[in-house]
């Protein structure tokens, strides 16, 4: 698959571009190269892209901003791999969360690990509709509800976190929200008012949030997810917890005004603080989310 494959790096470093060209040729069908946001987007309308290496710190617009362009001219469902330098893994998250698949701290011998990185890219990309609609047999990563993240993306960012965790010493927190009474919404006010509510209240937190944050809408399973619960991944102790914890329930609180309910909204929530070498944090999540729904 990697050798029908045409690979666009916008990198303006000319030594970065030389390095990566050589370690892609023998691996990859073609490679374009840009040196800015300008010459990519131009690109992307004359060449058919499989994938894009980005680097984030680009001269007139950086990685992040590149992002949004993709997503104005509905381009994201190219897998996106952003390349960033050392300490910079918190903007890498954040383009996790606008969309990109995955990202490459550019530190050593780095381009060693691009053909992996873009062969599971092809496949993620196979699996995926970035457009938010679910059809042949694709997931989609994006919500077309609330326009952020689904599940499908929280399981990455999950990996990354464990491996920053293991090697900085780091602690994390998973957080499962769900509204509670949510049906109650539909049926007493009607589904355009349930999905005003769950579109308000992603939008009003996200703006909360830090950019490195994961903050997505699970989509339900049929087992502990109905379809209504949100997923918060964030660097964090107990403290910083119980702020979130509490900035949530204030934004449920200021729906119910704003929305013009007669009931005041509440969350069920459950948590787990993650610290290195932990076993099966999520599911610890999902147990602590459970209990808090019985309660």
């Amino acid at each position: 698959m990697l050798s029908k494959s045409n690979v666009l790096i916008v990198e303006d470093s000319i030594e970065q571009l030389d390095l990566i060209n050589k370690h892609l040729k023998k691996c990859v069908g073609r490679t374009v190269n840009a040196r800015n946001a300008d010459e990519a987007i131009s690109l992307l309308s004359e060449e058919k892209i499989s994938l894009i290496l980005l680097d984030h710190h680009l001269s007139g617009v950086s990685g992040l901003e590149f992002m949004e362009m993709l997503l104005q001219k509905n381009l994201l469902h190219i897998p996106v791999i952003i390349m960033v330098e050392p300490g910079k893994e918190p903007v890498a998250v954040n383009a996790m969360n606008k969309g990109a698949f995955s990202f490459v701290v550019k530190s050593g011998s780095y381009w060693l690990f691009l053909p992996g990185m873009i062969e599971r890219a092809f496949e993620w990309s196979s699996k995926v509709d970035v457009a938010g609609k679910i059809r042949n047999g694709k997931v989609c990563i994006k919500d077309p509800v609330t326009d952020i993240s689904t599940h499908h993306l929280f399981k990455t960012h999950l990996d990354i976190e464990l491996k920053r965790a293991e090697r900085y010493g780091r602690q994390f927190a998973i957080l499962i929200v769900d509204i509670k009474d949510f049906k109650d919404i539909n049926i007493s006010y009607g589904r355009e008012t349930g999905d005003k509510v769950l579109k308000i209240f992603a939008n009003d937190l996200t703006k909360k949030m830090r950019g490195a944050d994961m903050f997505c809408r699970h989509l339900g399973n049929g087992e502990n997810f109905g379809g209504d619960e949100f997923l918060f991944l964030f660097e964090s102790d107990q403290k910083g917890l119980q702020i979130v914890i509490q900035r949530i329930k204030d934004v449920l609180k200021g729906l119910s005004g704003q929305l013009g309910l007669s009931e005041k909204l509440d969350a069920d929530i459950g948590y787990h603080i993650v610290r290195e070498n932990a076993k099966e944090p999520f599911q610890k999540a999902v147990e602590a989310f459970i209990s808090s729904k019985s309660e």
